[in-house]
């Protein structure tokens, strides 16, 4: 919830941004940066939806701000990497960051790229291994054959013990790292400590910090002092839940024409400026960002590489047989193929759509919290169905065919829970709800589009601009 607190706290965030110079920086790129970032594309489409103007962002620059309380805040100015930058934190442990190191980091080898690497090992290893079976089996001559089937049988029993005492340690090892998911109370694999995915999401925020180091907004600009807002308000308001009160939220803002954020498992937001081609205001702005948090409350990312990781084990087995008994290599290669495609329409996709769902639901409740307009959280997918429609979205359409549900199921599955997170909002005592629901909106917006395309479609064609009529 955005308490007089909270909002003191980022008047004070500014003060300490005036202090060190950043302000006037501020002030003078308000109207050339804000410009080129947020105004918000207003297509013939949805003209009539609210939208969050470039003084919303600009305006953060000039806000007046109360005296410094102690305890609050601490601010350093640091030199690195040549540049001067701004490190505040707040009690709800967010860090205001600018600038990417020029150097490399000194690390041993990333633990992502350990799995990178032994995925395709383990691959090549059972190819190989059920090609090389073949062979032999294939030069073995017709009575060492028979012996081999002798001797099968003759240790069939202990063969069996085998194989059972092998599934009974994978079962151990598989209930064992069982979890429960906040929420939603659901058990769920993860085949990694704490300690052991955290050096993972480490690799994977260096690799991030390298390919968008260019691209990065400082932390005096407008988006970046909203999305700042933004994420105090959802942290602030969850601070009840531990995967929230117990993480260090850490902001980057990307300077590049993408309609993406993300949250990496350790905290790092990364938001590019193409998202707010995306969105209408901020409360559809802070659902995003609910919904990215969401997946790390969740822990998402640390169940589906254990998910992936974990059927990839179990299929070595079906690609070693397939390369041992097929009788040709390439039969083998289109067997491994198609083996590939059915796991991943059948086990990989509906898992990541399940997850995003999930995280839509869970999304949902933080935003509720945190006194946005819920409404807005089904609002905006339906705006990007509509888009989509109208063909301003190149999305596929077919959901078995995508990792995502499609954007009218997303509102769908919304809708379905709106009763009781209003409810939820309204316990919160978050200010009452504007009169006109933004679904109603957009629902206008997609009655002019069907009217003007049935229009289109009863016109007589043309050629050259001449009209044919009958």
């Amino acid at each position: 919830m955005l308490t007089r607190n909270n909002w003191r706290f980022f008047q004070s965030w500014l003060e300490v941004a005036r202090q060190h110079n950043t302000l006037p920086q501020c002030l003078r790129r308000r109207s050339s940066r804000a410009q080129s970032l947020s105004p918000f594309p207003q297509t013939e489409i949805v003209p009539q939806i609210r939208k969050l103007s470039t003084a919303v962002f600009s305006s953060s620059c000039v806000l007046q701000s109360p005296r410094l309380k102690s305890g609050r805040l601490r601010c350093d100015t640091v030199l690195a990497s040549r540049l001067k930058t701004l490190l505040c934190r707040h009690d709800g442990q967010i860090y205001s960051t600018v600038g990417f190191r020029t150097s490399p980091p000194r690390q041993a080898i990333p633990p992502l790229l350990v799995l990178l690497f032994v995925k395709p090992i383990a691959k090549l290893t059972a190819i190989l291994s059920g090609r090389t079976f073949r062979n032999w089996w294939r030069a073995l001559p017709h009575n060492k054959r028979q012996y081999f089937y002798e001797s099968l049988g003759r240790h069939k029993y202990k063969i069996l013990a085998t194989l059972l005492g092998l599934t009974g340690v994978c079962s151990v090892y598989y209930y064992s790292h069982l979890q429960t998911t906040p929420f939603t109370n659901r058990k769920r694999f993860i085949a990694f400590t704490d300690s052991q995915f955290k050096k993972i999401a480490a690799s994977e925020y260096e690799k991030m910090k390298s390919l968008h180091a260019e691209k990065s907004v400082h932390s005096s600009h407008p988006l970046y002092l909203t999305i700042a807002k933004l994420v105090i308000k959802i942290t602030e308001a969850n601070s009840d839940i531990p995967e929230i009160r117990d993480r260090t939220w850490t902001i980057h803002i990307i300077d590049k024409d993408v309609k993406n954020a993300f949250v990496l498992p350790n905290g790092e937001i990364f938001v590019f400026a193409g998202i707010l081609k995306a969105v209408t205001n901020e409360d559809q702005l802070g659902a995003v960002l609910a919904h990215e948090i969401a997946h790390v409350v969740l822990n998402h990312a640390a169940e589906q590489v254990s998910f992936t990781q974990f059927v990839d084990v179990l299929l070595i087995v079906v690609l070693a047989a397939l390369w041992a008994f097929l009788p040709s290599d390439g039969l083998a290669v289109v067997a491994t193929w198609f083996k590939s495609k059915v796991v991943e329409l059948l086990l990989e996709m509906p898992y990541s759509r399940s997850l995003e769902t999930e995280a839509d639901r869970v999304g949902l409740i933080l935003a509720a919290k945190s006194c946005f307009d819920v409404r807005e959280c089904k609002a905006f997918w339906e705006l990007m169905a509509l888009r989509s429609d109208a063909g301003e979205e190149d999305t596929v359409d077919i959901e078995w065919l995508s990792t995502h549900p499609t954007h009218q199921n997303r509102a769908d599955s919304l809708g379905a829970h709106m009763p009781e997170v209003l409810k939820l909002r309204e316990e919160c005592k978050c200010p009452p709800l504007p009169a006109v629901d933004p679904s109603a909106v957009v629902a206008k917006q997609r009655q002019i589009l069907l009217e003007k395309q049935e229009r289109r479609r009863k016109e007589p064609p043309s050629i050259s601009g001449i009209r044919i009529t009958s």
